[in-house]
C-alpha cells in the first residue's frame, strides 16, 4: 500500500470530491463536491478511509468512495499546496499552532520542495542536451536554430531553478568581433529559459564567430555557481540559518518551531518573486532549513532565550534563599515572582528545547531541585499553580527531568495539595495532571512516597471520580489512575491500584470511562505529549483488572459484552506479529476466564473461527498468539474444543 501511495505522489495526482460529505465522527473532515485534497504522506491509505490534507491545511480522514483520483500537472499541485500553506499560516498566526498544524505545515513545505527539486533535475538534463545540440550547429549556421528558442516557450508555468546555461544574461554571452567592427554591429544572444517571446535570434556574422570563441563561451556557461561567486550550499551554514530563525522568534514572538516554518514560507515565497539568479542561494537555504541540522552547541549560550532563562533562574534562586521574606510574610514581591515564573514557562514552552536542556544541564539540573524546594516552601496558591505549569513543561523536555521529579518530594507535595483541596475541584486538576505526567514513564516511585501516595491516595482519586459534582475533572482523575498503574508490572501482587479497586463496591463512572476509551482506542497518556510510554495504559489496566475476579466484578455484564465485541474487532483488524493483537488476545483470555459464560456466548462462533484461522492457516505463524489461543481452547473446551 505504501508503494501505491508513493506512486500517486510522484504522478502528481489530486483527489477531487464527487459528492458532499458531512463529518459526524472525530478525525474526519467535511467537504463539498469538487473540493480538492492531497494524500497525507505520513499515513498509509486504508481501504475505506483515506488520510488527506485539504486546501485549508487540515489533516483528517475522508471516505474513499466520495472522491476520485485525478492526474494533474505539477503546477496544479503547487497551486494547491501554496493555498494550503497560506490558509494554515493564517490559522497559526491567529491562534498559535498546534502540534498537528505544525506537522502539516512541515509536510506541505517538504512536499512542495520535493516537486520543485524533481522538476529542476529533469529540466537540467533535458536543457543540457538541448544546449549541446544548439552549440554544435552554430559553426555551420547563419543563425541560432529556432528550436532552441522555441524550447524556452514551452517552460513550465511555475519556474524553479533554471539550468545555469539558461540563466546567463545577454551581456555575458556576447561573442568577440574584429576591432574594426562598431558596437552596433556586434550581436548577442540571450539563452534565458524564461523568455516569453517566440522570435528567432538575429543572424550572427561568420567573421565574428570562431571555434575558439564558441568553446570559451561553453566553458563560461558550464562553470559552477561557486566559481562565479553565486550563493551555494557551501556558504550557507546550519549556524547562520539557526541565528536567522532566532531573529524571527525575537522579532515576532513566535515559538522556535513556528519561526522555522515562517522562515521556510518566506523562502518559498521569495523563490517565486526574485529573479532566477537568486534561486541557487534560496534553494540552498531551504535545503538546510528543512534538514533542521543542529548548530554547534556553543551557539545556544548566546541566544536571547538562554540569557533570559539563566537570569530568571538566578532571580528565583534568590527568592528561595530569602528566608526573611518567607518568615515575615512580605507579599509585595508576588507580582515580580509571578512575572518571572510566567516568563520562564513561556521560554521553556516556546524556545528551542535544545536551549532549555543545555541551560538546565550546565547546572547539573540543580535548578530543578531549586524549583521543587521553592514549590514546597511557597504558600501562595497562585504562585504554586504557576510552578505546576512550569513543571509540566519541564516534563516534556527530557525523560531525566521526569525521573528527577519522581524521586523528589514533589509527588508527595502534589498529593497533599489534592487532599487539602478535595472540595475545590478547580484546585486539584493541575496537580493531578502533573502527577500523571510524572508517573507516565512507568518508573516505580520510591518506597518513601507510599505514605502519601499509597492505597488511601488511590481510593481518594477513585472516590472523586465516582462523585457526582466533579464532572469537569473526571477525565483528569482517570488519566492519573491510568498513569499511576503503569509503574506496576503485569501480575504484580503489590499493585496498589488493584488493591484500591478491589475494596470498592462500585466503580460505575470509572468503568464507563475506561469502556469509552478502549472503544475509541484512545490512550490519555499519549495525549499528555510527554514521551513514549511503555504500555498502552488503558489496555494494561484492563488486563490487570481482569486478572482477578475481585476487580473484574466491577464491570457490568453489558460492559463485558461490549468489551468482547471490541476485542473481536481488534483481533480481526490487527495484522500478524502485531503486539497490539497479542495484547488483545491476552485480554480476551483474561476476560473469558474471569467472567460468566453468558458475557461472551454471543461471540463464541466468531471467536472459534478466529482462533482456528490463527492457529491453522495464518502465515506467518505467530507462536505467542498460538500459545494464548491454546490456553483458551484447553481452558474452555465446551466452547472451543
Amino acid at each position: 500500500m505504501e508503494g501505491q501511495h508513493k506512486s500517486r505522489k510522484e504522478d502528481h495526482e489530486i483527489l477531487v470530491a464527487t459528492y458532499d460529505f458531512e463529518a459526524t465522527i472525530p478525525q474526519t473532515l467535511s467537504f463539498k463536491k469538487d473540493d480538492n485534497f492531497i494524500f497525507h504522506s505520513m499515513n498509509n491509505i486504508k481501504k475505506n478511509w483515506w488520510s488527506i490534507i485539504n486546501s485549508h491545511g487540515k489533516v483528517g480522514y475522508i471516505p474513499s468512495n466520495y472522491v476520485a483520483i485525478t492526474k494533474v500537472k505539477k503546477g496544479k499541485v503547487i497551486d494547491f499546496i501554496n493555498t494550503a500553506i497560506e490558509n494554515l499560516s493564517s490559522d497559526i498566526s491567529k491562534a498559535g499552532g498546534s502540534d498537528k498544524q505544525l506537522e502539516a505545515m512541515k509536510e506541505l513545505i517538504s512536499r512542495k520542495q520535493d516537486i520543485l527539486q524533481r522538476r529542476s533535475r529533469s529540466r537540467d538534463s533535458s536543457e543540457k542536451r538541448e544546449k549541446l545540440s544548439c552549440s554544435k550547429s552554430l559553426p555551420n549556421s547563419e543563425s541560432v536554430p529556432q528550436s532552441c528558442d522555441e524550447g524556452g516557450d514551452q517552460s513550465d508555468p511555475y519556474p524553479t531553478t533554471a539550468p545555469l546555461v539558461m540563466r546567463i544574461s545577454t551581456s555575458e554571452t556576447k561573442f568577440p568581433c574584429s576591432e574594426g567592427q562598431s558596437s552596433s554591429e556586434s550581436r548577442s544572444e540571450s539563452f534565458s529559459h524564461q523568455s516569453s517571446k517566440k522570435k528567432q535570434a538575429p543572424p550572427i556574422p561568420d567573421h565574428c564567430v570562431s571555434v575558439t570563441s564558441l568553446v570559451d563561451a561553453e566553458v563560461k556557461l558550464e562553470k559552477p555557481a561557486s566559481d562565479r561567486g553565486e550563493p551555494t550550499l557551501g556558504n550557507i551554514s546550519p549556524q547562520s540559518i539557526y541565528l536567522l530563525i532566532h531573529q524571527v522568534r525575537n522579532q515576532t514572538g513566535l515559538s522556535h518551531e513556528e519561526s522555522r516554518i515562517a522562515a521556510g514560507v518566506a523562502g518559498e515565497g521569495l523563490l517565486d518573486i526574485l529573479p532566477p539568479e537568486a534561486t541557487p542561494g534560496l534553494e540552498a537555504f531551504l535545503q538546510l532549513l528543512h534538514a533542521n541540522t543542529a548548530p554547534p552547541e556553543s551557539i545556544y549560550d548566546e541566544t536571547r532565550d538562554a540569557i533570559n532563562l539563566r537570569g530568571i533562574l538566578t532571580h528565583l534562586h534568590t527568592a528561595r534563599e530569602d528566608a526573611q521574606q518567607r518568615s515575615w510574610h512580605l507579599w509585595d514581591d508576588e507580582a515580580t515572582i509571578k512575572q518571572h515564573i510566567s516568563q520562564m514557562s513561556s521560554i521553556l514552552s516556546n524556545a528551542d528545547p535544545a536551549i532549555s536542556r543545555r541551560v538546565l544541564k550546565q547546572g547539573n539540573y540543580d535548578d530543578i531541585t531549586m524549583l521543587v524546594d521553592y514549590y514546597q516552601m511557597e504558600e501562595r496558591f497562585c504562585i504554586r499553580q504557576l510552578l505546576i505549569q512550569t513543571f509540566a513543561v519541564l516534563c516534556s523536555l527530557d525523560k531525566l527531568i521526569i525521573s528527577l521529579l519522581l524521586n523528589s518530594v514533589l509527588p508527595m507535595e502534589l498529593a497533599r495539595e489534592m487532599e487539602s483541596n478535595r472540595g475545590s475541584p478547580y484546585k486539584i486538576e493541575k496537580p493531578a495532571m502533573l502527577l500523571a505526567m510524572i508517573f507516565s514513564l512507568g518508573e516505580a516511585m520510591p518506597i518513601t512516597h507510599l505514605d502519601q501516595l499509597g492505597g488511601d491516595f488511590v481510593k481518594m482519586v477513585l472516590e472523586i471520580i465516582e462523585s457526582d459534582d466533579v464532572v469537569d475533572i473526571e477525565d483528569a482523575m482517570v488519566t492519573l489512575v491510568l498513569s499511576y498503574n503503569l509503574q506496576f508490572k503485569p501480575k504484580s501482587s503489590s499493585n496498589i491500584t488493584l488493591q484500591a479497586l478491589s475494596e470498592m463496591d462500585s466503580a460505575k463512572n470509572f468503568t464507563e470511562k475506561i469502556m469509552l476509551l478502549i472503544n475509541r482506542e484512545d490512550d490519555p497518556i499519549e495525549k499528555l505529549k510527554v514521551h513514549d510510554t511503555p504500555y498502552h495504559s488503558v489496555l494494561k489496566l484492563l488486563k490487570d483488572v481482569f486478572s482477578s475476579h475481585s476487580t473484574a466484578k466491577l464491570f457490568y455484564t453489558n460492559d463485558i459484552k461490549v468489551l468482547i465485541d471490541i476485542i473481536v474487532r481488534q483481533i480481526t483488524d490487527q495484522p500478524p506479529n502485531s503486539k497490539r493483537r497479542s495484547d488483545y488476545l491476552e485480554l480476551c483470555r483474561l476476560v473469558l476466564f474471569s467472567c460468566e459464560d453468558s458475557t461472551f456466548e454471543h461471540r463464541v462462533n466468531e471467536l472459534r473461527d478466529l482462533f482456528n484461522y490463527i492457529v491453522n492457516e495464518e502465515q506467518p505463524c505467530v507462536p505467542q498468539d498460538k500459545n494464548i489461543i491454546r490456553q483458551m481452547v484447553e481452558g474452555l473446551p465446551q466452547h472451543f474444543g
